[in-house]
């Protein structure tokens, strides 16, 4: 009983501090477009990459042009930036 408890308090925990870093991400930047791979009008040729899940056994294959794997290595590497900046800030 008390690690029922206990696993319920950690878990709504998680979900309060979830919550709140959502809602302080800021609202001005749009959602990236996701167009499917037939929407390629240069006819520019597509990288394809192989990813794992957890718990999967299957690959799942992921094509992209160039641009857009770019677009997406910068937009993670900015997003990672403003995490630890918003960790270091919240521990003073």
């Amino acid at each position: 009983m008390k690690t029922a408890s206990l696993a319920l308090v950690a878990c709504l925990g998680l979900l309060t501090s979830g919550m709140a870093l959502a809602q302080s991400a800021p609202a001005s930047e749009p959602a990236p477009s996701l167009e499917p791979i037939s929407a390629n009008p240069a006819g520019a040729p597509l990288i394809c990459k192989y990813y794992y899940h957890n718990g999967e056994i299957l690959r799942r294959r992921d094509c992209r042009t160039a641009h857009e794997w770019e677009r997406l290595r910068s937009r993670n590497q900015a997003d990672f930036a403003n995490f630890q900046n918003r960790t270091l800030m919240q521990r003073n």
